[in-house]
């Protein structure tokens, strides 16, 4: 598997920090208690440019306690956790998630985006 693009999320004990930065994925910033739709569309709430990834894919939610899930929202390619795939599930440090062909780490202190390419 090839990588082309990598880019560092800052994560903390609030979640998760949206900044788009040119040429590559958006950052993802999630409160306690807040919910966001990624996908491929201009209507979601993280826009993700990549073929494998279907037009509204998932949501990610952040629990009142800091808890992050994941939910599929019927997307064609699915979602994994940790090469398992998941209708709806919690994610932890260290847990890879798939979004189609994009990944996302959650690590200590950062979230890193990767692109496989076919």
């Amino acid at each position: 598997m090839t990588i082309d693009r990598t880019v560092r999320l800052n994560v903390t004990w609030k979640g998760f920090e949206t900044v788009p930065t040119p040429g590559v994925y958006p950052r993802i910033t999630l409160t306690p208690g807040t919910s966001k739709r990624l996908g491929r569309s201009a209507d979601a709430d993280i826009v993700v440019k990549h073929r494998s990834v279907s037009r509204i894919h998932a949501r990610i939610m952040m629990e009142h306690d800091g808890q992050i899930a994941v939910e599929d929202l019927g997307s064609t390619n699915g979602v994994y956790i940790n090469g398992v795939e998941e209708r709806s599930a919690y994610v932890m440090v260290r847990d890879v998630v798939c979004f189609g062909s994009v990944e996302y780490v959650v690590g200590e202190g950062c979230l890193e985006a990767k692109v496989s390419q076919p």
